[in-house]
């Protein structure tokens, strides 16, 4: 999720740190540039106290570095913000404020934001159960590649749920 595009000297000398597993240094780096409001540096300090990775793990922290970033449209960070709601990690479960921040996200091309937002249309979680919006949901990841997404469109056309009944396409 993260683009090597525009990367200033002190993000990619954090990248250096973390490609060489300096976990402590690359948190250092990139969480002075996440105090500066760089929205990458923020979606990587979440994802590592997410992750326990070069500091103890910390849910709740990692959702205040992620909503700063989602905050600013960063469309990874507002992915990985939602899954922290949806699955009640930082903050109180709530599929309403999962399903904002996964749209979000997911209206920006976001694979596993469309294929979490087709489950949750699946499943009637967050939303109305709507069989054909989840099949749309998980067209947009599957087309992208997401074998999860294309297993589950795949069962929706076995089951003809959402999609007609097509076992060449399943």
């Amino acid at each position: 999720f993260v683009s090597t595009e525009g990367w200033c000297a002190d993000f990619q000398k954090g990248w250096n740190a973390f490609s060489n597993e300096e976990y402590v240094t690359a948190f250092q780096e990139w969480k002075t540039l996440a105090e500066q409001g760089d929205t990458k540096s923020q979606f990587l300090v979440g994802a590592m106290y997410s992750n326990g990775i070069g500091v103890s793990p910390d849910h709740k922290e990692a959702v205040r570095w992620y909503r700063l970033a989602a905050e600013q449209t960063y469309a990874p960070a507002q992915n990985n913000l939602g899954l922290m709601y949806y699955k009640g990690q930082g903050v109180i479960q709530d599929d309403i404020i999962a399903r904002k921040w996964l749209q979000f996200s997911a209206e920006q091309g976001v694979p596993e934001a469309q294929f979490l937002l087709g489950w949750m249309y699946y499943k009637g979680q967050g939303f109305p159960q709507d069989h054909k919006q989840a099949a749309y949901s998980y067209r947009l990841a599957a087309d992208q590649g997401l074998v999860f997404a294309q297993t589950n469109l795949g069962l929706m056309y076995v089951k003809g749920l959402g999609v007609p009944q097509e076992y060449k396409k399943a």
